[in-house]
């Protein structure tokens, strides 16, 4: 489906894998045309890019402390 998706409308396709991202449907994403559009992309888009992304999914890196002994 995301593969029609993609070549119907591409608004459409990337909302949908926002969702998928925001909902940790990882299976569901359309892997082939995602790298496609971040190859494409110059490099400060994809950071940009790949920053929103982070930001709908809501994936946050552990906080990680060191502790002197």
């Amino acid at each position: 489906m995301n593969n029609q998706l993609y070549e119907q409308n591409f608004n459409l396709w990337r909302e949908s894998i926002i969702e998928q991202i925001k909902e940790h449907r990882f299976n569901d994403i359309d892997w082939e045309h995602l790298l496609i559009e971040l190859e494409d992309m110059r490099k400060s888009d994809k950071w940009s890019f790949i920053s929103q992304l982070l930001n709908y999914s809501k994936i946050r890196l552990p906080h990680q402390t060191t502790t002197s002994r």
